[in-house]
């Protein structure tokens, strides 16, 4: 009796340590698809940032062109002027 009573313990601690391997691996899948996703969440991010940078330097650029032609325009007008 005491044979079968420790077969069924083992039986059950088995059976729990299987399902505890099953949530485990669940999770491990569930954990890599999180994964997946934040990295292609990351890669957005990082093209917006690009993207962002990419705008703010062609701004600076257009600035410094436009101040250039806004003080051509009052030497322009000075000199006409004069004139």
């Amino acid at each position: 009796m005491s044979l079968e009573h420790q077969l069924a313990k083992e039986k059950t601690v088995r059976k729990l340590a299987d399902e505890e391997r099953d949530s485990v691996g669940q999770d491990w899948m569930k954990a890599m698809d999180d994964l997946e996703s934040l990295k292609a969440i990351n890669q957005d991010i990082m093209l917006q940032v690009e993207k962002t940078r990419y705008w703010e330097e062609l701004t600076f650029k257009t600035q410094v062109v436009l101040s250039k032609r806004l003080t051509d325009i009052k030497e322009l007008k000075s000199q006409l002027r004069e004139a």
